[in-house]
């Protein structure tokens, strides 16, 4: 029997993303079969408000994120929510519940927000004829040299923006439905999702991997050992032949001179 916070369920039909999954992530240039840098561990919580009557009043998603990094304890761990919410009464779609920080620094670069961004999209997309509620970009929310970047951001997922002027410093974007949206995969590339249970097999199993790579790391080494003694024996005693060859030939020489000169 599957967990059901570690397994894909499905609602109305549509396969969802379990509640609990780890972002294996690597480098943005690196190859499949490079070592992780860091993991990530993602708690979906979907909450349904209803008003008195049993209708729905609003919809929520809350992404929760912890970055996983050895040798730190429960509570010492860099932890932050991404937001979305439906509000069913105004047909309306917040992506972003008024601001989202992308943090620690590591994180960065790494296409964990487009990850994050692209499950809040696929949340919103629920509700195709929805509104999309208007971001607006401030000044204060990336520093100078990456606003240009925190645009690109938002315009991958479809978002077009009015901005204050050429400088691309501010803006607001321009009303949309849910449905125009646009979902992004490029996170793809770096980040492996993966399910917790089978995660955390891996994690029991590794002292014994471990334990089994090293035995024969030290199987190998003894049989690079013996084979490099057996080279050095052939080598020497190559050498002893060719010098009692050599001894030899010169005796062989020098008697024969002998004989010639008596």
């Amino acid at each position: 029997m599957n967990l059901p916070s570690f397994s894909p369920h499905f609602v109305d039909g549509e396969r969802r993303t379990p509640r609990l999954v780890i972002l294996e992530v690597r480098p943005v240039r690196a190859a499949p079969s490079d070592s992780p840098k860091l993991f990530v561990l993602v708690e979906r919580v979907e909450k349904t408000i209803r008003n008195s009557d049993g209708s729905v009043y609003s919809v929520s998603l809350d992404l929760v994120y912890r970055v996983l990094e050895p040798g730190h304890r429960q509570g010492a761990h860099f932890s932050s929510r991404w937001h979305g919410i439906y509000d069913v009464g105004r047909g309306a779609v917040s992506l972003t519940g008024g601001s989202i920080f992308l943090e620690p620094d590591s994180l960065r670069g790494m296409r964990v927000g487009t990850y994050l961004m692209n499950e809040i999209v696929g949340f919103a997309k629920r509700w195709p004829r929805a509104d999309v509620r208007l971001i607006e970009l401030l000044d204060l929310q990336a520093q100078e040299d990456n606003k240009e970047r925190r645009n690109r951001f938002y315009e991958r997922f479809g978002l077009v923006f009015d901005y204050g002027d050429s400088t691309r410093v501010t803006g607001v974007s321009r009303p949309m439905k849910t449905g125009a949206l646009r979902q992004v995969d490029s996170w793809k590339t770096n980040i492996i999702q993966r399910p917790v249970d089978e995660f955390i097999v891996e994690c029991l199993e590794a002292p014994s991997v471990l334990a089994a790579d090293r035995a024969n790391s030290e199987w190998a080494k003894a049989q690079m050992q013996e084979r490099i003694t057996d080279l050095w024996r052939d080598k020497r005693d190559r050498e002893s032949r060719h010098t009692l060859m050599t001894v030899g030939f010169i005796i062989a020489c020098l008697a024969h001179l002998y004989s010639w000169w008596r």
